[in-house]
């Protein structure tokens, strides 16, 4: 491990820093009473049509517990064909047991949600069928690009926390232009691998494995070990050999934890920071 630099500017910012005032918990309400777009007989013919889609047409259900769930409930099933017709009066019966009101309790109960009323709400949501891009526009989405946007919210978490703000670094621009390349090419989460590794080197804080590893050759293949006398690690092949050998995601992992250890343990604790949740959300992506 070298450091060049040691990060300068992180004490700089730290002083000058005035940081953002935390506001009180409080649950906002609305002084407005709610709005009607829609009069009696137009919400009528709404719930008609949605009564005889739900009766007749039905809905397609992909998972096997929530079809059990319709069924356990009163709901016509069809597993062959995995549609869910509900008829009328099963839904009017349920919705009827809908509470109009309730309380959403987190882990801090100080935190408690009262839904309902004219209390409200904001939050993040998840499951957003559609994903756009400057390269193909607006498309349906899939688990590749939910991966890359978490991949996206840990490089950039990265950057907020380990660099100066309000400080010129050319370096830094063009290694974050790369970085939208990197999503571009088939083996990326390699390629991400060491974008955080030159981010650390740019940073002054070089892991320079070459200097920290023993070669090792069993049966005509070769590993590489830390030279640690305290915990030995294996370092995968592809962060000491550079080919166009295909990477498991296994060894992948392997990796970012590798990669992660040493940010945790050099730059992180030092500074008495933690590892960005939204990094940790990345990895688990990928499992």
């Amino acid at each position: 491990m070298v450091r060049r630099g040691a990060r300068q500017g992180r004490s700089k910012r730290e002083e000058n820093e005035e940081g953002v005032v935390q506001q009180p918990f409080v649950l906002p309400k609305s002084p407005f009473a709610p709005l009607e777009p829609l009069n009696s007989d137009q919400l009528d013919s709404i719930h008609s049509a949605s009564m005889i889609i739900l009766e007749q047409t039905g809905i397609e259900v992909n998972s096997h517990r929530a079809r059990q769930f319709y069924k356990n409930a009163g709901a016509e099933v069809n597993e062959a064909s995995q549609i869910v017709r509900l008829p009328q009066d099963l839904v009017i019966s349920l919705l009827e047991t809908a509470p109009s009101e309730f309380i959403l309790t987190p882990t801090n109960s100080e935190r408690a949600l009262d839904i309902g009323k004219n209390n409200i709400h904001f939050g993040m949501v998840s499951g957003a069928p559609n994903v756009s891009c400057a390269l193909h526009g607006r498309r349906p989405g899939n688990f590749d690009d939910y991966k890359k946007l978490a991949c996206i919210s840990s490089a950039m978490h990265l950057i907020k926390i380990l660099c100066a703000e309000s400080q010129k670094n050319s370096s830094i621009f063009y290694l974050i232009e790369n970085f939208y390349k990197i999503l571009k090419s088939d083996d990326w989460i390699k390629s991400y691998i060491f974008w955080e590794l030159e981010l650390f080197k740019i940073l002054g804080y070089d892991l320079e494995l070459h200097n920290l590893v023993d070669k090792k050759i069993s049966n005509n293949k070769s590993y590489y070990i830390t030279k640690s006398n305290t915990e030995k690690k294996i370092v995968p092949n592809f962060l000491m050999e550079k080919n166009d050998v295909k990477i498991d995601i296994v060894t992948l992992l392997s990796g970012l934890k590798l990669v992660g250890d040493y940010l945790d343990k050099t730059i992180l604790k030092p500074n008495n920071m933690s590892q960005p949740l939204s990094r940790l959300q990345f990895i688990n992506s990928l499992k």
